[in-house]
């Protein structure tokens, strides 16, 4: 594979990653539907570390990184900690279960979601912009949503137009 040829699937990762932050965030402003708006980014980082070469993860980890920061008010150091707990979640779970599969794809996407939830949600208490009474059990639709896109579109996710350079595989 060239070297150009993996900049421009970076470059496609890039657009991947900021259209799902972004329609993400347009979901989450809806009102009504916000509780069950999927965390559609992570579900494209948690699809994706499954197909993705192994040495593609810092990349589509930065690039996360990027596109969630786009279009959030959260702290980008919480921000990155929360994404790099979920690339080890990958590492780690990779060598247990496939992930790349609609179950272990689906149990990723839930522990990534999950998580990431969790700690931002952990963060803002600490810095005290939400109430100190957090109930997790609201985030359960959200997680049910998200496990929901990942076992339907998951596979899409994965072969997802100008990502083929990246791919472990030819798809």
């Amino acid at each position: 594979m060239s070297f150009s040829a993996r900049w421009v699937a970076r470059l496609m990762l890039a657009v991947w990653l900021g259209w799902a932050a972004g329609l993400q965030a347009w979901l989450t402003d809806v009102g009504t539907l916000a509780p069950l708006a999927p965390d559609l980014s992570m579900v494209l980082v948690a699809c994706l570390a499954g197909a993705l070469a192994r040495r593609e993860l810092p990349v589509l980890l930065a690039l996360a990184l990027l596109a969630r920061q786009s279009f959030s008010v959260d702290p980008a150091a919480a921000t990155l900690a929360g994404l790099l707990a979920v690339g080890g979640l990958m590492r780690a779970l990779g060598t247990v279960v496939d992930v790349a599969g609609p179950l272990g794809r689906t149990l990723a996407t839930v522990l990534a979601t999950g998580g990431f939830a969790l700690w931002i949600e952990a963060v803002r208490v600490v810095r005290g912009g939400a109430p100190a009474g957090f109930d997790p059990t609201g985030m359960a639709p959200m997680l049910a949503a998200s496990a929901l896109v990942a076992l339907i579109l998951g596979g899409a996710a994965a072969r997802l137009p100008g990502l083929f350079p990246l791919g472990r595989q030819s798809w």
